[in-house]
């Protein structure tokens, strides 16, 4: 018995992946790129201003694939412990006339108090997680319909 062999001629794989917007950078990637950032919206701590959660709106590049909360302190609001002075033990120092501060050239190391969060219920540590088990079907939802609107 001989062999069949059946080979099917599919075009250039970049034209087909643009039809589609699966292209680096097209819609498929930016759609899920807003849509991150917008569904973690309720879920990002907000404090007196919303500088935090304005922060992915302003540092990231959509259709990149990377998300960027660009504050000084998103890290630590993200493990949601606080991180200390070795030396002192505290997370800050505070003078009503400059505010906040911590000492110059210190890295801080996380301690065993986690932070507390205010806003909203869903506020909080981990939220980019917390927000993708809650909402992934609804982002690829919303990324499959430009998809099919892109291949149209």
């Amino acid at each position: 018995m001989d062999d069949l062999i059946f080979v099917v001629e599919t075009g250039d794989v970049a034209e087909m992946l643009e039809r589609v917007g699966l292209e680096d950078g097209g819609v498929a990637q930016k759609q899920l790129d807003e849509s991150f950032v917008k569904y973690c919206d309720p879920y990002v701590p907000v404090g007196d201003s919303m500088v935090l959660l304005d922060s992915a709106y302003r540092s990231t590049e959509f259709g990149s694939g990377e998300i960027v909360w660009n504050t000084p302190y998103a890290h630590y609001m993200y493990e949601g412990i606080l991180f200390v002075d070795p030396e002192t033990g505290k997370g800050a120092f505070y003078s009503p006339d400059y505010g906040f501060w911590s000492r110059p050239g210190v890295q801080k190391i996380p301690s065993d108090r986690e932070l507390e969060y205010h806003g909203g219920g869903l506020r909080g540590k981990k939220w980019a997680e917390r927000m993708w088990a809650d909402r992934s079907e609804d982002i690829i939802r919303e990324v499959e319909m430009v998809m099919g609107r892109k291949s149209k």
